[in-house]
């Protein structure tokens, strides 16, 4: 992702924040410089970092539980209204996306039991005095108060059944076992849209505007995933030979990036080959040459093509490939059958064309006769 810093790589995991995260840092400072003053602004400052490493620590709980199921995880990225965790991958059990699912909350939830512990002994102890929470004042105590309070919040509002928050992917896994894998997200997708607009207007009401930014990338996030959800449908009689292209247009290790643009001007192809004789050494998306014909036109097209690409049978179902593109660098696989390269799939030839063209078929059929072709 642009615009982020990496921060480490705790478990091997990269984490990185989003540079907007300052504007999250001053509005902490701001909301305890106020009756504070200096203080109070770097008490602001510590408060709201201590609190995204605990969101940071949700997000690798996570990522963690995901490697226990064989899924790696891309990155972590911190970002104004909270974090995300990039899994290269999916649950392939029920079980498996329920306790990912959960145990993110679970960290925020162990924090919290383990603040209270600390702040209940110390105070029993008579070591501290626990603030009320119109008395706060900048200090350790009051840091771990905001802190447990913080972290509980967190855990419960992850837990709301509105997908693509954790609760909501807790519905998904549990309807999954009886409705299957697509059915499932498409209803836990409804639900967190419509969650979405109730919390969009109780922000709205109660003048939390950070709140109507999550509503809203709740409801479009919900949205994508509703889309994903019917794409099976429509491409479920497809295989990978059906949707293939041949590829005419290929480049050779010496053609420079500014003549491979001039070929996307008489071709409509979304992956050109670069080969060797008749050995096949790389690919090239579409969209990364156009990218590249405006940065580096003088270099050779082996500077920007795919070295490494997934392989697929002819006849694998379409519904496959693209899960399968979905955890690949390029988004392109090579179709064969048996030892003979047939043609290449990219995400851009399935979402750019063959989906939108299944889209108008299945608006133009009639519902009883409805299929794609």
């Amino acid at each position: 992702m642009s615009w982020t810093l990496q921060l480490g790589r705790p478990f091997g995991i990269p984490v990185r924040v989003h540079v907007s995260f300052l504007l999250i840092l001053g509005l902490g400072a701001a909301q305890w410089a106020a009756p504070h003053g200096a203080r109070g602004a770097l008490f602001g400052v510590l408060v709201t970092l201590a609190m995204f490493a605990c969101v940071a620590l949700h997000e690798l709980g996570h990522s963690l539980a995901a490697r226990a199921f064989g899924i790696r995880t891309k990155q972590i990225v911190l970002l104004p209204i909270g974090g995300v965790a990039e899994l290269d991958g999916k649950a392939k059990k029920p079980l498996h996306e329920l306790l990912i699912a959960v145990a993110g909350p679970a960290v925020n939830v162990g924090i919290a039991v383990v603040l209270a512990g600390v702040l209940g002994a110390s105070a029993v102890a008579g070591l501290v005095e626990l603030p009320t929470l119109s008395g706060l004042a900048p200090n350790v105590v009051t840091l771990g108060v905001v802190l447990l309070i913080g972290n509980g919040m967190l855990a419960l509002f992850n837990l709301l059944p509105f997908f693509p928050l954790d609760g909501g992917r807790v519905l998904r896994a549990v309807l999954a076992f009886w409705m299957g894998e697509h059915k499932s997200l498409r209803v836990a997708a409804i639900v967190g849209q419509v969650g979405a607009v109730g919390l969009a207007s109780w922000a709205i009401y109660s003048g939390q505007l950070l709140l109507i930014v999550i509503a809203g990338f709740m409801f479009l996030s919900a949205g994508a995933a509703r889309s994903a959800a019917a794409i099976p449908e429509l491409v479920g009689g497809l295989r990978a030979g059906d949707v293939c292209e041949q590829g005419a247009v290929v480049f050779e290790p010496a053609t420079t990036v500014h003549e491979g643009t001039r070929a996307l001007l008489c071709s409509p192809q979304t992956v050109f080959p670069v080969a060797l004789g008749v050995e096949l050494v790389g690919v090239i998306g579409r969209d990364r040459l156009q990218r590249a014909g405006g940065l580096v036109p003088l270099s050779y097209v082996t500077g920007i093509m795919d070295r490494d690409w997934p392989r697929v049978d002819v006849d694998r179902p379409l519904v496959e490939v693209l899960e399968l593109l979905a955890t690949t660098r390029s988004g392109i696989a090579a179709v064969y059958d048996a030892e003979a390269l047939v043609g290449f799939v990219s995400t851009e030839l399935v979402y750019g064309k063959v989906i939108p063209r299944a889209q108008r078929a299945a608006r133009t059929v009639p519902p009883a006769r409805r299929e794609v072709v």
